[in-house]
């Protein structure tokens, strides 16, 4: 092959080569006035637009292109308002909310903890720093005969599940307790997470342990501020609570049968021991329990005992369950939201599920993950839960102590004036919401709503077939449960199920999204304007090539003129 010719043009003649292929050579013998024009009627002629190029329309009259003009400008400035006030909406991040219904042949079910009204054992009091709180019972009478004649040996002094028990052994069945008043302190608890104390008087108390003294500086009629004097520890809670085996009587699922071994234990500060069914975080996810049935016979059936014995009369005011009902991933707290379930009742609790997702930013402040959140064994992110503990983490770190068991610390003395007036300032400063709690809602959350149906239980001619399968597998069932009034003052039946085996579903959406905002800018453009995109595509080009003509003729040579090298 022989040698290919060499290029030989310099720079300037590349360039103007390239802007020839790109855009076509200019006429650079014309003058600016006439490439102008010629571009111009380029444009009138081709346009898909409506006004500009009447405007621009040298052959028309000049009052129409006045006209024209003028309706331009005005439609123009329409659409500039509308279109503004659209971009500003768009920037708000508005949202929207949709909901469906949605049928499954099968549903998770929920997390069921229960939980016995009575914080501590009886029994378990002697020889522990609370076993003074017992001897405040025998002050007072039952139907005009003193606690301390009140024999219940029969059920300390064999117990099943070979625990120390108290000698005394004395108790009252609170619902017919009469108490005098006695106040000398106020206390005010305005939400289930503080417990804000005026410490009048309380510097006399010489022992944080001195239950009778604490008493005497009780007020209210109800004496439900004592209980906030009582703190017990976690693993105080763990041993001196109620246990599962004596709790959990009777269980099945699904009319198949379960046992307290399927409950997973938590430590409540209102409520002691806890136990919860379905526990998605003791639980592997192939095992988390569905359920495809619906109605009253299936779902979690439970027969509890509260054992009223064990009751300590100025803890436990009322007597039976507590139950919440959660997402098996969320802690829960039944201090808040849980289900009063009374002895002598079987408790039907009927149940719908609502799913609800919201947006994160920019559109909401929901929480996907908080990556800094701690949660009791890291159980999922719920908005109660980040609130109760972002208080105890600040306790801890302001006052160095704790009021609550959902994180490790050492609780705090009631006769401790010092803490007691650093957590009033943080109680305060939570209630005003100065923490800076980082704690919207979660993004996603499971709630269900609950129908309550109650009855009368057990029944004269059913207890006796009661007691028969409960004693034979329970020896405190048998000592308590001695004829139809015992059973009724002790035993509580649960019943949760679902009602239908659908739910609805609640999804926040944006209102205007990129897609929906062009559409809308280019409806108006299309109303106000007579244009689509590619009219302002062709409008930028008309400017592009305006620009050029100009450009080309003071920065490019003539087409007679040499270009040469330097």
């Amino acid at each position: 092959m022989g040698d290919l010719p060499r290029d030989t043009k310099t720079s300037p003649e590349k360039m103007a080569d390239y802007s020839e292929k790109a855009y076509g050579r200019p006429d650079y013998d014309e003058s600016p006035k006439e490439g102008t024009r010629k571009i111009v009627n380029e444009f009138v002629d081709n346009a898909t637009t409506h006004g500009i190029p009447r405007v621009l329309n040298a052959s028309r009259p000049w009052q129409s292109r006045l006209f024209w003009c003028v309706v331009t400008l005005i439609f123009a400035g329409v659409f500039l308002f509308q279109g503004s006030k659209l971009v500003q909406s768009y920037i708000a991040r508005p949202t929207t909310t949709k909901i469906s219904l949605i049928t499954k042949s099968r549903l998770e079910f929920p997390a069921v903890t229960i939980c016995n009204l009575n914080m501590l054992r009886r029994s378990m009091l002697k020889g522990t720093r609370f076993e003074t709180l017992a001897a405040l019972d025998r002050n007072h009478k039952v139907d005009g005969i003193g606690l301390e004649d009140s024999d219940y040996s029969w059920f300390f002094s064999d117990s099943s599940s070979g625990e120390e028990t108290t000698t005394d052994g004395k108790t009252a069945e609170e619902d017919t307790t009469s108490l005098p008043y006695r106040g000398r302190r106020a206390l005010n608890a305005e939400s289930s997470y503080s417990d804000e104390y005026d410490y009048s008087g309380i510097e006399d108390i010489e022992d944080p342990n001195d239950w009778e003294a604490l008493y005497n500086l009780s007020k209210g009629s109800d004496y439900n501020n004592f209980k906030n004097f009582v703190k017990p520890t976690k693993e105080e809670l763990r041993t001196l609570g109620h246990k599962a085996k004596d709790f959990i009587l009777q269980c099945s699922f699904d009319t198949e049968a379960c046992s307290y071994e399927n409950f997973t234990v938590i430590q409540n500060a209102e409520y002691g021991n806890c136990f919860v069914f379905n526990n998605a975080h003791k639980l592997k996810r192939g095992k988390r329990t569905t359920t495809s049935r619906t109605g009253s016979q299936y779902g979690l059936q439970l027969t509890l005992m509260v054992e009223q014995p064990e009751y300590i009369g100025i803890l436990s005011p009322n007597s039976g369950v507590k139950v919440a009902i959660k997402d098996p991933r969320i802690y829960a707290f039944p201090e808040d939201d849980g289900i009063e379930a009374a002895p002598g009742f079987a408790t039907s609790i009927g149940l719908t599920k609502t799913s609800i997702s919201r947006l994160p930013e920019p559109y909401g402040n929901c929480i996907r993950k908080h990556d800094s959140f701690y949660a009791p064994e890291k159980y999922d992110f719920s908005q109660r839960s980040c609130l109760k503990l972002c208080l105890q983490e600040t306790l801890n770190e302001t006052c160095s102590c704790i009021t609550d068991v959902l994180i490790d610390g050492t609780m705090c003395e009631v006769i401790n004036r010092e803490q007691g007036n650093c957590r009033n300032s943080v109680f305060k400063d939570f209630l005003k919401n100065k923490l800076n709690c980082d704690c919207s809602n979660a993004c996603s959350e499971t709630v269900f709503k609950p129908r309550i149906a109650i009855s009368r239980w057990p029944t004269a001619r059913y207890e006796a077939h009661l007691y028969d399968s409960l004693a034979s597998i329970n020896k405190k069932a048998a000592r308590i449960l001695t004829n139809v009034a015992q059973s009724r003052n002790n035993l509580v039946r649960l019943s949760v199920f679902y009602e239908e085996l659908n739910f609805e579903n609640v999804v926040e959406t944006p209102l205007i999204t990129v897609e929906s905002l062009f559409g809308s800018l280019g409806g108006l453009l299309g109303l106000y304007i007579g244009m689509s995109f590619i009219s302002v595509t062709e409008i930028l080009v008309f400017i592009f090539e305006l620009l050029r003509s100009v450009c080309c003729h003071k920065g490019y040579p003539s087409k007679h003129t040499k270009v040469s090298g330097r």
